[in-house]
């Protein structure tokens, strides 16, 4: 028995049989305590989000739970390596590789979290008036998730062995250069943002405005422009970052409106 545990050691690079039990033994604990930990967190965490009036706890626990499966047995998987006499190449590559799966599994749980947060922002964009927010949201929610998957992607990079500092320092010019190609175009989407928090008038809104010249009703605020129907029948597009910078008089916001009416009547009328 003890030569065929040598044998076994030289051809697994230095890993005896009491390492691989005692490493069978840590992954087995891992699965157990990843299987009790779930049925607690469904029966009691869980059960506690699904008394409570709001559905984003329920969301939350629906987001976190597999994730945290997934890291209880990344720990065992850890500690079972870490039971090994390995040589110092291959447990520099052991710890390289723990270190993406932990940054995998960071990116999985923060991409998880934004579509939480992409619940919340269309149920309060369905309260309002304005389509405009309910247009954002898909945005915001893109965005998010390729913020996520960039800063995913970097510290990967970074965890390999790669000098991530020149691919910022290229990202930032790049960006800039974006940036300033791309100057009107940002400036009309955060004139929209500022139309969507400041919400000077609404879809409908019988608005005018002494700096343009424009007065009608506002048919459609999109990302770029707002649409405007004329009373002469006309269509007026108006960029949103100048609309932003414009005096709104939102005539359709008067709680009472005066009317001059000119009654004619003859000098025979009586009292």
């Amino acid at each position: 028995m003890e030569d065929l545990s040598k044998l076994y050691a030289e051809a697994m690079h230095r890993i005896s049989l009491g390492q691989l039990g005692l490493a069978f033994l840590f992954i087995l604990g891992g699965l157990v305590i990843r299987k009790v930990t779930l049925y607690l967190f469904g029966r009691y965490v869980r059960s506690a989000a699904k008394r409570s009036e709001t559905d984003v706890d329920d969301l939350l626990v629906d987001a976190v739970g597999k994730p945290a499966g997934a890291a209880i047995l990344l720990v065992a998987l850890y500690f079972a390596v870490q039971s090994f006499s390995l040589a110092d190449r291959a447990a520099m590559w052991s710890q390289t590789a723990f270190s993406i799966l932990i940054s995998v599994g960071v990116a999985w749980l923060m991409l998880r979290l934004v579509n939480v947060l992409t619940h919340l922002l269309h149920g309060w964009a369905q309260k309002t008036d304005t389509a405009l927010d309910d247009q954002l949201v898909p945005l915001v929610n893109r965005a998010a998730k390729i913020v996520v998957g960039l800063l995913g992607g970097l510290m990967i990079l970074q965890n390999m062995g790669y000098s991530i500092s020149g691919l910022i320092a290229g990202l930032g010019v790049g960006g800039l250069a974006v940036a300033l190609a791309a100057q009107k175009t940002l400036a009309d989407l955060f004139g929209s943002v500022m139309l969507l928090t400041d919400r000077p008038f609404l879809t409908g809104d019988w608005i005018k405005s002494p700096d343009a010249g424009i007065e009608g009703v506002v048919e459609r605020i999109g990302f770029r422009s707002t649409r405007i129907r004329t009373f002469e029948k006309t269509l007026i597009s108006v960029p949103n970052s100048r609309l932003a910078d414009f005096i709104i008089d939102n005539i359709a916001q008067r709680p009472m409106r005066r009317v001059w009416i000119t009654v004619g009547i003859t000098y025979g009328t009586t009292a």
